[in-house]
């Protein structure tokens, strides 16, 4: 069984020694850094409602939610795979034109529809867009997905943080890849999302996380409502049923 709970880790965890070796320097900041480890389907809602519970912790106008996976994964596609559904397909874009068509609106464009992005989350987007990195409005986040491959994806991630003084999520949305290692000291938060949030699996990453100086936390993922307003931008982290993420972030205020 620890060999089976090892090679089903290995979706969250990557060993650190593969690590390409890189000196970064960020400017001094006040707003807080956190990562969100899951699965495609599940890490990107987490985040959203993670991002939006520590811009309300400190009254931040606005947050961000950078997105990375193997595969490219915007907000539509995640919300439409959302409780069993097959995912909607998003629009090619600049970049990522790799991604297929779409083929239909999904709930969440429905709640964007009745719900328009807040000016702050848009100024912040106008700030990024206007350094070369596309984030888009949604709710009181600003949504940014990241190229698939490893290094531009993770070091358009960084120029982001480093461009803004809000909070930044960024969800892995898969295998956690080495070139995200030089990233772990600089968070302040690390949530591991898994369906039994106690479980052995859940337990064997975080164990992989004990390193770290910022406190790491397993929570379940988001369903229904809370999933849909949470990708829309406006849901935080009220209906997890374990407070410790609550916790951790009061811990950062």
């Amino acid at each position: 069984m620890s060999d089976l709970l090892t090679r089903a880790a290995a979706l969250f965890i990557t060993p650190a020694a593969t690590a390409p070796e890189r000196v970064t320097s960020s400017p001094p900041r006040f707003a807080p850094r956190a990562l969100v480890l899951g699965m495609p389907k599940d890490a990107p809602p987490v985040a959203a409602a993670l991002g939006n519970e520590l811009r309300r912790a400190n009254r931040w106008p606005a947050a961000l939610v950078a997105v990375w996976s193997p595969t490219v994964v915007s907000v539509d596609t995640v919300n439409a795979s959302s409780d069993g559904h097959a995912p909607t397909q998003s629009a090619p874009t600049a970049a990522h034109p790799s991604a297929p068509a779409s083929d239909g609106p999904t709930d969440h464009q429905d709640v964007r529809r009745d719900r328009p992005a807040h000016a702050a989350a848009r100024r912040l987007a106008a700030r990024l867009g206007s350094r070369g990195i596309p984030a888009t409005a949604r709710g009181r986040l600003a949504w940014l997905p990241l190229p698939a491959e490893p290094g531009p994806g993770l070091a358009m991630a960084e120029r982001a943080a480093a461009a803004i003084d809000v909070p930044a999520v960024l969800a892995l949305a898969g295998p956690r890849p080495a070139e995200a290692e030089p990233l772990l000291p600089e968070l302040d938060l690390v949530a591991v999302v898994a369906g039994d949030d106690a479980g052995p699996l859940a337990t064997l990453v975080l164990d992989h996380l004990n390193g770290l100086a910022a406190p790491a936390v397993a929570v379940r993922p988001l369903r229904g409502a809370s999933r849909r307003l949470a990708l829309a931008g406006l849901g935080g982290l009220r209906s997890l049923a374990d407070a410790s993420i609550r916790d951790a972030v009061r811990g950062l205020s």
